[in-house]
């Protein structure tokens, strides 16, 4: 299986902790920290910064049976879309959060959207 990210030893990424105050003197205004690819596996990648690793699939930091503690981003342009993303999807699910379909909208709008999010969802 091809991972979608590829990677090369010396490739800077940026760490986003779930718990920024851990790495709060290390992260910039962002909370990002900068690190460096050090190792490619065929399912984790090692980065220099606390000897962490991520899996090349989802970004994930590796927390062992425990939950990830933060992710990678490829850039920091990726981490604010990332951001802006989950936001508008957040948006999109609070005026989801009614009993019954706005007014303003068909069956057939309804469908549409259905179906695109549904498209986006499964890839």
């Amino acid at each position: 299986m091809m991972a979608p990210f590829e990677f090369t030893i010396g490739q800077a990424v940026f760490v986003k902790y779930n718990d920024p105050r851990s790495h709060r003197a290390q992260a910039g205004d962002d909370g990002l920290i900068e690190a460096k690819v050090t190792k490619i596996g065929r399912k984790w990648v090692s980065i220099d910064y606390m000897n962490d690793r991520f899996d090349c699939a989802t970004l994930r930091l590796d927390a062992g049976n425990y939950t990830s503690l933060g992710c990678v981003f490829l850039s920091r342009q990726h981490h604010l879309d990332t951001v802006m993303r989950d936001e508008k999807w957040r948006e999109l699910r609070a005026l989801c959060n009614n009993y019954t379909a706005p007014a303003h909208l068909t069956f057939a709008d309804l469908q549409k959207i259905c179906d695109k999010v549904r498209g986006l969802a499964n890839g």
